[in-house]
């Protein structure tokens, strides 16, 4: 996943990368790309064999090989990505979002009608593995656009505070050409976004 897969929690990989990870200080050019888009860091961490950013708590998680892979003016462009998610509160938004949709799931649930399969405990077992795939199957399908629309919102802010150019670069840099074109649950294709990045009109 190119930049950080926020849909309600942080991922397995992201947290033990987080707890394997090494703080270091804090570069000038970070800081003030921070200090201009108005979030604060705390912490600088880099996580070895990890090719992404994210942003926990007030720290922001940098992995190394992404660090290999780019120069300086596109590592600014990712962290400005991850800084606008932390300055829109993306992941409380996003769960916000969900809210409605996993009450109409529920609610169309418990409507159901539900025949006994052999046993009662047996039929509750059945049911609530179905419930939960339906359930997980549904929310991944509906946030699909939101989740779309704030990794658009989040490409603008790293275009205005790190150039359209640096943004660009960075994504084609961290992409394999064959996912070039294929979005996922959490994240637009980057063909997409960068078509929406050319179309931006910044104004510094």
């Amino acid at each position: 996943m190119i930049f950080g897969r926020l849909f309600l929690l942080p991922g397995v990989q992201q947290i033990l990368a987080y707890r394997k990870s090494r703080i270091i200080q804090i570069p000038d050019e970070i800081v003030y790309l921070s200090n201009q888009i108005g979030v604060e860091i705390k912490k600088l961490r880099i996580a070895e064999g990890l090719c992404n950013a994210y942003v926990i708590g007030g720290a922001i998680v940098l992995g190394k090989n992404l660090l290999e892979k780019l120069n300086l003016a596109e590592i600014l462009a990712v962290i400005a990505h991850e800084l606008a998610h932390k300055k829109g509160k993306h992941i409380p938004l996003r769960l916000v979002i969900m809210i409605p949709f996993l009450a109409l799931a529920m609610y169309s649930w418990s409507r159901l009608y539900s025949p006994i399969f052999f046993t009662e405990s047996f039929t509750q077992i059945v049911l609530t593995v179905m419930v939960n795939i339906g359930l997980l199957a549904f929310m991944l399908v509906t946030m699909i656009v939101p989740n779309w629309i704030l990794e658009f919102k989040a490409d603008r802010t790293a275009a205005k505070f790190a150039g359209k150019e640096n943004i660009k670069s960075a994504l084609l840099k961290l992409v394999d050409k064959e996912n070039y074109e294929e979005p996922s649950e959490t994240h637009p294709s980057v063909s997409e976004r960068i078509k929406r990045i050319d179309k931006l009109q910044i104004c510094t």
